[in-house]
């Protein structure tokens, strides 16, 4: 038996021997994800216990987000951890009530978690190697015909949905979304438009998973 193994047996017995520690600490809670498209998740959230501890509690109580329709749920299933199932668009923070068996009840609070270290670490890499860039053509008479797009690696631009661009608001319609990833190389979720001169672009980058990241974008013209 290795050393974790051991650590985490005499921990059992000492539950065991005395029950009422349990209720002297946070109980170890963790969650299950999976994405089902269009922001949203299916998760189940439940205690991560010694079935020693388990068989301590009678019922668990989750307060969900207020948004939630009978956001006050109660699992009095021990196999599993006590596990509540739900759906819903992104991460919030559930209060539990622990019932314990000889009628003491303890209360604590976890955070929903939708997005792993690994994967929030990815993401965050993904989102800094975004970079936005632009064309341009001189038409004349002071005008120009220009074309704002996203520059990212594939695995990047595989997680956009759409990007919604926020132009000059002169423009007759200065907001505009982009859904399209077109076929121009490097030049991804593309917008043209013509005008007189540079401003700020407002770029506004909707992921698959239902997050945004906003970055601004200068105009440049140059003569081609």
């Amino acid at each position: 038996m290795d050393l974790r193994s051991t650590y985490t047996y005499g921990l059992a017995i000492l539950f065991i021997l005395c029950p009422g520690l349990a209720e002297m600490r946070d109980l170890s809670v963790g969650n299950t994800y999976t994405y089902a498209g269009d922001g949203r998740y299916v998760w189940t959230v439940f205690l991560k216990e010694t079935p020693a501890i388990l068989s301590e509690i009678r019922c668990v109580e989750y307060t969900l987000h207020p948004t939630f329709p009978n956001p006050v749920r109660r699992v009095c299933r021990s196999e599993r951890g006590f596990p509540l199932s739900a759906r819903g668009w992104g991460e919030f923070t559930l209060f539990l009530k622990i019932e314990w068996q000889d009628n003491h009840v303890t209360r604590q609070s976890y955070k929903l978690d939708l997005h792993s270290k690994i994967e929030k670490a990815t993401l965050r890499k993904q989102v800094t190697s975004i970079r936005t860039g632009n064309v341009s053509k001189y038409l004349g008479d002071g005008r120009w015909s220009w074309t704002v797009f996203i520059v990212a690696e594939q695995a990047a631009l595989d997680k956009i949905r759409c990007v919604v661009y926020t132009l000059h608001p002169a423009f007759p319609q200065p907001v505009q979304q982009v859904c399209e990833r077109g076929e121009t190389p490097n030049q991804a979720f593309a917008l043209s438009a013509t005008g007189w001169g540079t401003f700020d672009v407002g770029v506004k980058i909707l992921f698959r998973d239902g997050r945004a990241t906003f970055l601004n974008h200068t105009l440049k013209f140059g003569k081609e």
